[in-house]
């Protein structure tokens, strides 16, 4: 007999000779991690079909799927390249983005900046646009967290976005992926966006010049138009007014193309009664009746996709125009100017494989004219044109782009009157996608003639932990130039203004439960050399800008969304917010300290209801009290919006009726000093498509 110790060697080998047998036969089960090869994260219900078992396995939604098997797989996911792998398998696979899929009309990309969507590593916050009011858009982008909307009196007034203290030109907003911010005042105007053709809503939440370029300071945001398949027909009906909006298209295997129409038409009076809490240096306080905001809107939105075989071309166009009767500031003497502007966009996007090119046109134009006692009449012109020429190639972890923009501006009411500028902007993305953390780099340089060379970069680390939790940190150097009013404009303009930077750093973090889901943000932005235009001592209408030395912005947002939770959508968010002038110690003007929206959305049936409430905190203004020192402030307001929307199916049309109730509470405040809002307001819609439900 074998002693002890050699009979238990001999058992042990005999066992591991076994095993081997046992999986061998049974093939020995590998575990593989699938991810975004762009964004890092896990890609969920990934298609993993084996052929020569004609077995089909599914990854779960932390992106794993365990493989036992010695065969070629291939990888299928909608919205990814296919992949196939072989034994032995990797421990982690990366797919990459369509650049564009054709039959199921979305719109994918691999490359920052593409038409219709944002891409980004970061989370970018989605907002679906289905039944709101038809001519308030202002309801619209106040559901976004933090935002800030700076509206100048009713329908016909300029509307301004901001965020984290910075005003409207530091936060970079586009329609189907242009720019449509002002280059002559560095806003952009989303009353001059018909909200007829607002489908999809995408917000990224952090500073990005790096990627999106000039006024990307604070956040950016693309207004998407989407693709309205066959007939649509929306009309609404309110307090002094009406829209209608049209779309159809016809598509055809290679093919599809469309076009979105529409008019809007409204005349506003709002009657004001001062009491004292916006404008308290009054000697008497009084009623004023003669403040009216009108605007009639006319556009046309014609866009089509080609899909070859190898590339993919699509384009998009909006042609806007705007009458505008609106009223100055409603504590002075009564006066009336009237408006005349519009915007032009084309842009054309050739895809193939990792090659992107873009050419985009716009065309930006007002005709001012104005009868202010403070001032000799005016009639003013200004013209803008831009075009912009981008292209892009990934290779891998790597992706180099370019960009070249001829800006042709003239106006009667600058000096000197042209001031066209052409610009060259290089730069590149370096992606390192792995196990342990992922790690971005974005960098951008732009030459421009007499200019110094501006420099702007972005440096993100972040991790998905599946799809429970989300984890990032970013630090980006951002950039402003001043526009043309800011230099040139007669006789305010300061052609002495630097360039405005800003460092800014994030800590983003996000937490899924099935329904549930809680995002929470931090921000500190130091700006520095922020250009702001200030009232000159004596004399609160003539204005100036100059140069901030230092401004720090700080701050934190939390949203909790809850989704398909027994037919219950909604959202909660609030941010707390400080920016502050480090020369004056004061607040900045127009930034609330506090933000808070909540919305809600149930269905029952055919029924949908709806609320949305919105509370802005008080707000300093740029006025001083008489004694020069302590900055003025105006009240906190909330608003509170309802809905109720019942859908019905006649012949082969889906049909919906609509019936709203903007600002219910009839509330009566300024977003802006001196300009009011209107109170409650009824309205009607009727929406009727083909299609499916």
């Amino acid at each position: 007999m074998l002693p002890a110790d050699t009979r238990l060697t001999v058992l042990v080998k005999l066992y591991k000779i076994i095993l081997f047998l046992v999986l061998l036969t049974l093939g020995i089960s590998e575990k593989i991690y699938l991810i975004d090869a762009i964004s890092g994260k896990p890609i969920a219900h990934a298609n993993f079909f084996i052929k020569e078992s004609n077995l089909n396995k599914l990854s779960n939604n932390n992106g794993n799927v365990e493989l036992s098997e010695k065969h070629t797989v291939q990888i299928i996911k909608k919205g990814y390249f296919p992949k196939i792998i072989s034994y032995p398998y990797p421990k982690q696979i990366k797919l990459y983005p369509i650049v564009f899929r054709y039959n199921d009309i979305d719109v994918y990309d691999s490359i920052t900046n593409p038409y219709f969507e944002l891409e980004h590593p970061l989370n970018i916050n989605k907002l679906k646009v289905n039944t709101y009011s038809s001519h308030n858009i202002v309801n619209i982008f106040n559901e976004l967290p933090a935002m800030i909307v700076k509206s100048y009196g009713g329908m016909g007034g300029v509307k301004t976005l901001s965020l984290n203290g910075g005003q409207g030109d530091r936060i970079q907003v586009l329609f189907n992926g242009i720019s449509i911010n002002n280059e002559q005042s560095g806003n952009a105007d989303i009353s001059q966006i018909p909200i007829g053709l607002l489908d999809r809503i995408q917000f990224l939440p952090i500073g990005s010049s790096s990627r999106f370029g000039n006024s990307a300071m604070s956040g950016i945001i693309n207004i998407s138009s989407g693709f309205k398949p066959e007939f649509h027909f929306v009309s609404g009906y309110f307090n002094g007014g009406y829209n209608l909006n049209y779309s159809n298209s016809i598509i055809n295997i290679k093919t599809q193309y469309g076009l979105n129409t529409g008019i809007l038409n409204a005349s506003q009076k709002i009657n004001w009664t001062e009491t004292g809490t916006y404008n308290p240096v009054l000697n008497t306080h009084k009623s004023y009746n003669w403040f009216i905001s009108g605007l009639n809107q006319k556009y046309f939105s014609p866009w089509i996709n080609f899909k070859h075989n190898n590339y993919q071309i699509s384009s998009s166009a909006l042609f806007t125009n705007n009458q505008r009767i609106h009223s100055g500031k409603v504590y002075g003497p009564s006066y009336f100017p009237k408006i005349n502007d519009g915007i032009d966009l084309l842009g054309i996007s050739f895809k193939k494989k990792n090659l992107k090119l873009e050419f985009s046109f716009k065309n930006q134009w007002i005709n001012y004219k104005s009868n202010s006692p403070y001032t000799p009449p005016i009639n003013t012109k200004h013209n803008l044109k831009v075009f912009k020429l981008d292209n892009e190639f990934l290779i891998n972890s790597l992706s180099f782009f370019n960009r070249n923009i001829l800006t042709k501006s003239s106006s009667n009411n600058t000096n000197p009157k042209d001031t066209s500028s052409i610009q060259i902007h290089f730069g590149f993305t370096f992606r390192n996608i792995n196990n342990i953390i992922n790690l971005y780099f974005t960098t951008r340089t732009i030459f421009e003639k007499k200019e110094a060379q501006i420099h702007s970069y972005e440096i993100i680390l972040n991790r998905y932990f599946g799809s429970l939790f989300h984890f990032s940190t970013t630090y980006s150097k951002n950039y402003k130039k001043p526009n043309f009013n800011d230099l040139y404009w007669k006789p305010f303009g300061n052609e002495n203004l630097k360039t405005e930077y800003s460092d800014n750093f994030y800590i983003n973090s996000e937490i899924g439960f099935k329904e549930l889901k809680l995002n929470f943000n931090s921000h500190y932005i130091i700006y520095k050399n922020m250009i702001i235009w200030l009232p000159k001592p004596g004399n609160q209408e003539y204005w100036s800008p100059s140069n901030i030395e230092s401004t720090i912005s700080k701050g934190h947002v939390a949203i909790l969304s809850l989704k398909g939770f027994k037919n219950i959508n909604s959202n909660i968010s609030i941010s707390k917010n400080t920016i502050i002038n480090l020369i004056t110690n004061h607040q900045n003007a127009y930034n609330p300290e506090w933000i808070f929206n909540w919305n809600t959305t149930y269905k029952f049936h055919n029924l949908n209801f709806r609320y949305s409430y919105n509370y802005q905190s008080y707000r300093y203004i740029n006025y001083t009290e008489y004694d020069g020192k302590s900055l003025r402030k105006i009240p906190a307001y909330s608003t509170l919006n309802t809905l109720i929307n019942y859908n019905f199916k006649l012949f082969n049309y889906q049909n919906s009726v609509a019936f709203l109730i903007n600002n219910l509470m009839d509330t009566k405040f300024q977003s802006v000093y001196g300009y009011p809002e209107l109170g409650r307001s009824l309205e009607l819609q009727l929406t009727i498509k083909k299609g499916k439900k």
